[in-house]
């Protein structure tokens, strides 16, 4: 960990922060309010994933293991793509118009992160 470039520290920091962002929602929702008017089980998965992603991230990412990156990428793509092509409150640019906001940052900080990270795990090994 003591050559770890700042690109790949500051990278793991950003993908952290948005699976924390992620697991706030996803305990938010739950516990605090009945915004989505729906059972805790179907939060839970996102939750758990939420969980799980952030242990991948602090562990073998910050070590640049190929697979963690993969690991890492793969929810970004797999959640973030079909919701921005079918929830319509993403399609709304309006500042009054809520339901994407916070996915759309928590998305960026992963894209950003991610970005960060590539260099250092795509590296040649020395």
């Amino acid at each position: 960990m003591a050559n770890t470039s700042a690109k790949l520290k500051w990278g793991v920091g950003l993908l952290t922060l948005s699976y924390l962002w992620v697991l706030h929602r996803e305990v938010h929702s739950i516990f605090l309010t009945t915004l989505h008017h729906e059972p805790a089980e179907v939060n839970l998965p996102s939750l758990c994933l939420a969980a799980v992603e952030i242990l991948i991230v602090l562990i073998p990412l910050r070590r640049a293991e190929r697979w963690a990156f993969f690991a890492a990428f793969l929810p970004v793509l797999i959640i973030g793509v079909p919701r921005i092509a079918t929830d319509p409150n993403c399609y709304a640019f309006s500042p009054h118009v809520h339901g994407c906001h916070q996915f759309m940052i928590a998305l960026l900080l992963a894209i950003v992160g991610l970005a960060l990270c590539a260099q250092d795990v795509f590296s040649p090994r020395k």
